[in-house]
């Protein structure tokens, strides 16, 4: 073992809730057991719980705590290799990598975009600002096709800021049909922090595919106000990402509004 990797330290037990009792909901029929076993890894991954160099528990302790076979735990573990979050290795075992792994429209959803300019994996925390109720805009009722007028044109509004060390790096706003979405939390405590896996896990509701428009704009006094920039680049600017993401029968699902700044990270979105 090198010294970049780090063994499991904790009770494999607390490590992960069995899969049936995640968020204290049954797991919706048509989502198979392995694709919850790479959701509940790969957001280990991305919060930074198991970093580049981290063990992974080995194939028959995923299946025990998690309670499912170990033909499940090994599916989801090779799947992930081939998507480059982990790498097999054979005295060490199956080892977090550190390193972007490919996008596929499976795991889009699920990766945080930013890198640092060595092209670094960004660990970041979302904390909600605000949820909100409320008549869809112009913008919002085209992207997501709604009616004009009624109880459809109603809509969720998530805003977010994406934390990297202690500092804001990105602005989230997404916006959901609410009629798609009922019961959905809207304290900040409940927020889901991983938003598209809840919708798997407790709608159903699968992405298949993302659009997304890129552009660049001067930041605005609510960027000023919860992004960090840079004192030697004035005036400041944003990058843009617009983004509709799909259901497989091309239900628009979810339009987002990301602002993002440029000085530390960069964006990178690369599927194969």
């Amino acid at each position: 073992m090198s010294s970049a990797e780090t063994k499991l330290s904790a009770d494999p037990l607390q490590i992960m809730p069995p899969l049936q009792s995640v968020g204290g909901l049954d797991r919706p029929s048509k989502t198979p057991l392995y694709e919850l076993v790479k959701q509940r890894i790969c957001e280990r991954i991305v919060q930074g719980q198991w970093p580049p160099g981290y063990i992974l528990p080995a194939e028959n302790e995923l299946a025990s705590v998690l309670e499912v076979s170990v033909g499940t735990a090994r599916r989801a573990l090779a799947d992930l290799t081939k998507q480059g979050w982990v790498v097999r290795r054979p005295r060490s075992g199956t080892v977090v990598t550190g390193r972007p792994p490919h996008h596929t429209l499976g795991q889009f959803y699920q990766y945080f975009r930013l890198h640092q300019a060595d092209g670094s994996v960004v660990r970041s925390k979302a904390k909600t600002l605000d949820i909100t109720v409320d008549d869809a805009t112009a913008a919002e009722a085209k992207a997501l096709r709604l009616t004009k007028s009624g109880p459809g044109r109603r809509v969720v509004r998530i805003d977010r800021v994406r934390i990297v060390n202690g500092t804001g790096v990105m602005l989230d706003r997404m916006v959901l049909p609410q009629h798609l979405i009922p019961g959905f939390p809207l304290t900040l405590s409940d927020a889901p922090e991983l938003l598209y896996n809840y919708l798997l896990n407790h709608h159903g509701i699968r992405i298949a595919g993302v659009r997304e428009s890129l552009g660049a704009e001067l930041a605005n006094p609510r960027d000023h106000q919860h992004l960090n920039f840079s004192d030697q680049i004035r005036p400041a600017a944003v990058l843009v990402i617009e983004e509709v993401a799909f259901d497989p029968k091309d239900v628009p699902i979810v339009y987002a509004i990301h602002r993002s700044t440029t000085d530390r990270y960069r964006y990178i979105n690369e599927i194969r």
